[in-house]
Parts: C-alpha cells; sequence; structure tokens
C-alpha cells in the first residue's frame, strides 16, 4: 500500500549552522523550539567573554514576532510563515591584554 506524505516545510541550514530558516510549506503545522541560550548565554574559558544569545522569531522583519525564551507549547505555522533560528555564538577564551585589538 503506498502512502502520499506532504512536504510540511522547507528547511535551511547555513554550512556553520548558526541560521536556521524554516518556511511552512503545508495549510498549517505546529513548530515545537527551545532556546535557552538567550537567557542564559554561553561560558566564555579563562577569563573570556561569554558568547552571544540565541534568537528565535516567526516572519522576520518589520512585523516580526519573537517567541519567548523556553517556549514550554507549540506555535503554530501556517503557509508561507517563516521561522528563523540564529544559534547562540560561543563565548571567547583567555583574557585580553590591554592595546590587543579585536
Amino acid at each position: 500500500m503506498a502512502m502520499s506524505v506532504k512536504r510540511l516545510f522547507r528547511v535551511w541550514i547555513d554550512i556553520g549552522g548558526t541560521l536556521t530558516d524554516i518556511v511552512a510549506m503545508g495549510p498549517e503545522g505546529a513548530l515545537i523550539m527551545r532556546s535557552d541560550r538567550r537567557s542564559i548565554l554561553p561560558s566564555g574559558l579563562a577569563g573570556g567573554l561569554p558568547g552571544t544569545p540565541s534568537w528565535t522569531a516567526i516572519n522576520p522583519g518589520a512585523a516580526q514576532r519573537l517567541l519567548p525564551v523556553c517556549l514550554m507549547e507549540s506555535v503554530l505555522m501556517v503557509q508561507g510563515d517563516e521561522f528563523l533560528l540564529i544559534q547562540a555564538g560561543a563565548g571567547g577564551q583567555g583574557v585580553r591584554l590591554l592595546g590587543q585589538s579585536g
């Protein structure tokens, strides 16, 4: 018996894995995402600075809706909705010396 499966989402992940873009292709679908690295930044090592926060948004741009940290319920997405995840940046390592650029 052959089964037909509809493709509900189109997913794009950049080479480094820092950006994930998901677009709803079907009439509707549920998205569940946990992004606690917005409130708890990645730690630095040996005195290095902490990393940058992660961000999650539906329909990024002027009318975007930022999703809360540790979302505990699914988010309904309808056809054409875009979900963007920006991964947290890694923490630094070591103490920067005075006069050192970067």
